[in-house]
Protein backbone atom coordinates (compact mmCIF):
# COMPACT_ATOMS: atom_id res chain seq x y z
CA UNK A 1 0.00 0.00 0.00
CA UNK A 2 1.01 3.25 -0.60
CA UNK A 3 1.39 5.80 1.84
CA UNK A 4 -1.46 7.94 0.45
CA UNK A 5 -4.02 5.23 1.42
CA UNK A 6 -4.12 3.75 -2.06
CA UNK A 7 -3.62 -0.17 -2.91
CA UNK A 8 -3.73 -1.21 -6.05
CA UNK A 9 -5.75 1.99 -7.42
CA UNK A 10 -8.41 1.33 -5.74
CA UNK A 11 -9.65 3.67 -2.35
CA UNK A 12 -10.12 2.27 0.97
CA UNK A 13 -10.35 4.32 4.22
CA UNK A 14 -8.73 4.23 7.08
CA UNK A 15 -9.66 5.74 10.89
CA UNK A 16 -7.15 7.73 12.62
CA UNK A 17 -6.45 6.42 15.86
CA UNK A 18 -7.77 8.84 18.23
CA UNK A 19 -6.93 7.48 21.86
CA UNK A 20 -4.24 7.39 23.50
CA UNK A 21 -2.27 6.82 27.31
CA UNK A 22 -2.02 9.82 29.56
CA UNK A 23 0.27 9.96 32.60
CA UNK A 24 -1.28 11.82 35.31
CA UNK A 25 0.96 13.03 38.19
CA UNK A 26 -0.33 13.92 41.61
CA UNK A 27 0.53 14.86 44.94
CA UNK A 28 -1.13 14.80 48.26
CA UNK A 29 -1.30 18.27 50.09
CA UNK A 30 1.58 18.06 53.14
CA UNK A 31 2.92 14.52 51.48
CA UNK A 32 5.87 14.54 49.31
CA UNK A 33 4.86 11.10 47.77
CA UNK A 34 4.09 11.57 43.69
CA UNK A 35 1.01 9.19 42.82
CA UNK A 36 1.18 8.34 38.95
CA UNK A 37 -1.74 6.53 37.37
CA UNK A 38 -2.55 6.57 33.94
CA UNK A 39 -5.76 7.06 31.80
CA UNK A 40 -7.15 6.04 28.29
CA UNK A 41 -8.21 8.97 26.66
CA UNK A 42 -10.06 9.92 23.13
CA UNK A 43 -9.87 13.12 21.15
CA UNK A 44 -12.31 14.66 19.26
CA UNK A 45 -13.15 17.30 17.46
CA UNK A 46 -16.51 19.99 18.17
CA UNK A 47 -17.38 22.53 15.88
CA UNK A 48 -15.04 25.17 17.61
CA UNK A 49 -12.22 23.64 18.91
CA UNK A 50 -10.24 19.62 19.59
CA UNK A 51 -11.20 17.98 23.48
CA UNK A 52 -10.08 15.37 25.02
CA UNK A 53 -12.00 12.80 27.16
CA UNK A 54 -11.11 10.45 29.74
CA UNK A 55 -12.11 6.65 28.40
CA UNK A 56 -11.11 4.25 31.24
CA UNK A 57 -8.68 4.99 34.49
CA UNK A 58 -6.06 2.33 33.84
CA UNK A 59 -4.75 2.11 37.22
CA UNK A 60 -0.43 2.35 37.36
CA UNK A 61 0.25 0.59 33.66
CA UNK A 62 3.19 -1.60 34.24
CA UNK A 63 4.47 -0.78 30.57
CA UNK A 64 7.10 1.07 29.42
CA UNK A 65 6.11 4.71 27.97
CA UNK A 66 7.42 3.50 24.14
CA UNK A 67 4.13 0.72 24.00
CA UNK A 68 1.92 3.10 25.85
CA UNK A 69 0.48 4.02 21.57
CA UNK A 70 0.89 0.13 20.35
CA UNK A 71 -1.80 -0.63 23.44
CA UNK A 72 -3.89 2.48 23.08
CA UNK A 73 -4.00 1.63 19.14
CA UNK A 74 -5.02 -2.15 19.75
CA UNK A 75 -7.73 -1.32 22.07
CA UNK A 76 -9.10 1.52 19.65
CA UNK A 77 -9.15 -1.29 16.69
CA UNK A 78 -10.89 -3.87 18.96
CA UNK A 79 -13.69 -1.40 19.97
CA UNK A 80 -14.03 -0.24 16.09
CA UNK A 81 -13.66 -3.66 14.56
CA UNK A 82 -10.67 -3.06 12.86
CA UNK A 83 -7.67 -5.17 11.87
CA UNK A 84 -4.52 -3.86 13.03
CA UNK A 85 -2.05 -3.26 10.15
CA UNK A 86 0.72 -4.60 12.13
CA UNK A 87 1.08 -7.60 14.82
CA UNK A 88 1.25 -6.45 18.68
CA UNK A 89 3.39 -8.02 21.04
CA UNK A 90 1.46 -10.48 23.10
CA UNK A 91 1.35 -9.01 26.49
CA UNK A 92 0.06 -6.06 24.99
CA UNK A 93 -2.49 -8.04 23.06
CA UNK A 94 -3.67 -9.32 26.31
CA UNK A 95 -3.63 -6.19 28.38
CA UNK A 96 -5.83 -4.46 25.19
CA UNK A 97 -8.25 -7.17 25.05
CA UNK A 98 -8.91 -7.01 29.34
CA UNK A 99 -9.45 -3.23 28.73
CA UNK A 100 -11.69 -3.32 26.00
CA UNK A 101 -13.81 -5.75 27.81
CA UNK A 102 -14.17 -3.72 30.92
CA UNK A 103 -14.80 -0.74 28.88
CA UNK A 104 -17.75 -2.83 26.68
CA UNK A 105 -19.06 -4.13 29.80
CA UNK A 106 -19.13 -0.78 31.67
CA UNK A 107 -21.07 0.80 28.11
CA UNK A 108 -18.01 3.65 28.30
CA UNK A 109 -18.22 2.88 24.50
CA UNK A 110 -20.12 0.53 22.13
CA UNK A 111 -18.14 -2.25 20.17
CA UNK A 112 -18.17 -1.70 16.68
CA UNK A 113 -20.46 -5.26 16.82
CA UNK A 114 -23.37 -4.08 19.65
CA UNK A 115 -23.47 -0.87 17.01
CA UNK A 116 -24.00 -2.92 13.69
CA UNK A 117 -26.78 -4.99 16.03
CA UNK A 118 -28.46 -1.73 17.12
CA UNK A 119 -28.42 -0.13 13.92
CA UNK A 120 -31.84 0.09 11.56
CA UNK A 121 -31.99 -1.14 8.22
CA UNK A 122 -30.57 1.15 5.60
CA UNK A 123 -33.74 2.78 3.30
CA UNK A 124 -33.27 2.16 -0.11
CA UNK A 125 -34.57 4.04 -3.09
CA UNK A 126 -35.69 2.44 -6.33
CA UNK A 127 -34.55 4.11 -9.94
CA UNK A 128 -35.65 3.06 -12.81
CA UNK A 129 -32.51 4.21 -14.94
CA UNK A 130 -33.96 3.22 -18.08
CA UNK A 131 -36.92 5.88 -17.93
CA UNK A 132 -34.11 8.20 -17.51
CA UNK A 133 -34.02 10.30 -21.26
CA UNK A 134 -31.11 12.39 -22.58
CA UNK A 135 -27.44 11.82 -20.79
CA UNK A 136 -27.56 15.69 -19.73
CA UNK A 137 -30.57 14.54 -17.37
CA UNK A 138 -29.45 11.01 -16.62
CA UNK A 139 -26.02 12.80 -15.29
CA UNK A 140 -28.03 15.88 -13.13
CA UNK A 141 -30.26 12.86 -11.37
CA UNK A 142 -27.06 10.83 -10.24
CA UNK A 143 -25.11 13.96 -9.16
CA UNK A 144 -28.34 14.81 -7.33
CA UNK A 145 -28.77 11.45 -5.81
CA UNK A 146 -24.53 11.63 -4.93
CA UNK A 147 -24.59 14.80 -3.19
CA UNK A 148 -28.08 14.68 -1.30
CA UNK A 149 -26.88 10.69 -0.09
CA UNK A 150 -23.28 11.15 -0.48
CA UNK A 151 -23.25 10.73 3.56
CA UNK A 152 -24.58 7.47 3.78
CA UNK A 153 -22.66 6.04 0.76
CA UNK A 154 -19.67 3.77 1.95
CA UNK A 155 -16.41 2.86 -0.48
CA UNK A 156 -15.98 -0.74 -0.85
CA UNK A 157 -12.17 -2.14 -2.05
CA UNK A 158 -13.87 -4.64 -3.92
Amino acid sequence: MSSDGVEGGKFISIKCPTMFIKEIKKKNQGYDKEFITHRLVESYRTGKEPRQRTILNLGKLDLPKEQWKWLADQIEAEITGQKSFYTVAEHIEKLATYYTRLIIEKNLIKSATAAQEQKPEPEYETINLTSISGSESGAAILRFIFFTHQPNLSRSTG
